[in-house]
């Protein structure tokens, strides 16, 4: 019997021994299936974070290429404006330059003009003096030989009737040219 109790304790070790292991085993593979499975888990939970990861990073592009877009089109659509605003100044200045230039066309028309009249002015002057001249020296002529014609009596009334003829004359002329004033 001591045989037995004895083979009992030993069969009992063998067999709290055999436990133990089968235990550590179990443990070990359950524990290992339970990392394996938290491991597969965090890896999981890594892809899906990648993935949402990936996904915000390509919404965030596309929202950067949206809003590139946005500014680039609000920045031509400003360019756009700036052209035609230097368009229209552009436009205003060549009218008022074509104004200033009709202008100063119409003003050196007048001048020629105003030119062309003071020599036709000059001319006519010029033949009016010669006319005036022409007109004194003939009048002077018949009264100097009249005057040798005739009586020194007559010769008086005759001075004082030219002279008043001759003022009649010259007077209108006069008034009209400064010159012989």
């Amino acid at each position: 019997m001591m045989v037995s109790i004895i083979l009992m304790i030993v069969i009992g070790l063998v067999m709290l021994v055999i436990g133990i292991l089968v235990g550590y085993i179990l443990r070990k593979s359950i524990g290992e299936k339970t990392i394996g499975n938290a491991e597969q888990k965090a890896k999981n939970m890594i892809l899906d974070a990648e993935n949402r990861a990936e996904t915000v990073k390509k919404e965030l592009v596309l929202e950067a290429k949206e809003e590139a877009h946005r500014q680039r089109n609000d920045l031509e659509k400003e360019i756009r404006e700036r052209r035609n605003e230097i368009q229209k100044s552009e436009r205003r200045l060549i009218q008022k330059e074509e104004s200033i230039d009709r202008k100063l066309e119409n003003i050196e028309k007048k001048e020629e003009s105003i030119i062309n009249k003071e020599k036709s002015i000059t001319n006519k002057q010029q033949e009016m003096d010669k006319v005036l001249k022409r007109q004194r020296a003939a009048m002077r002529q018949p009264c100097i030989r009249t005057l040798r014609a005739r009586p020194r009596k007559m010769q008086t009334r005759k001075r004082k009737k030219s002279s008043l003829e001759r003022s009649s004359v010259v007077l209108p002329i006069t008034w009209q040219n400064p010159r012989y004033l």
